[in-house]
């Protein structure tokens, strides 16, 4: 009774603070590269790379996962679609571990608490989006 009234909010509720999410972070990432020049000069990195590249990283999850959040709020009725959105979340959390890594790298020891309370918090969203996409894959 409850399959086709409960499972299409399950991934919709994640995919919707995906774009929320995403959408700030392409803001603050773009805004990021438009002064990455100035950050250079003002605070340069541990390892001497340049600010351009780690804002653009942050750019390509922040896409990515504007998409993540679109195609779950898309998908949420095509249970078909569950296992693609599964792939999606692991692949965030790759995205994740990798924005994480690159943390450390820029900003050297300044980084180190940020960085494991921000790989705390940011594999939470992609776990809930895989756990949703789990039981509409269970509910085919």
């Amino acid at each position: 009774m409850c399959k086709k009234l409960c499972y299409n909010k399950r991934v919709v509720k994640p995919g919707i603070l995906y774009v929320i999410f995403g959408g700030i972070a392409i803001f603050t990432s773009a805004s990021g590269i438009a002064s990455a020049s100035f950050w250079d000069l003002v605070l340069p990195t541990a390892s001497g790379m340049s600010w351009n590249l780690y804002y653009s990283f942050t750019l390509i999850a922040a896409l990515f996962q504007l998409l993540i959040g679109i195609m779950g709020i898309i998908n949420r009725d095509k249970l078909e679609k569950a296992s693609l959105l599964r792939i999606f979340g692991f692949a965030d959390i790759g995205f994740v571990v990798a924005a994480i890594m690159g943390m450390l790298i820029f900003s050297g020891a300044l980084g180190g608490a940020t960085a494991f309370f921000s790989l705390g918090v940011g594999v939470v969203l992609p776990i809930l989006y895989i756990i949703g996409a789990q039981k509409n894959l269970a509910a085919q």
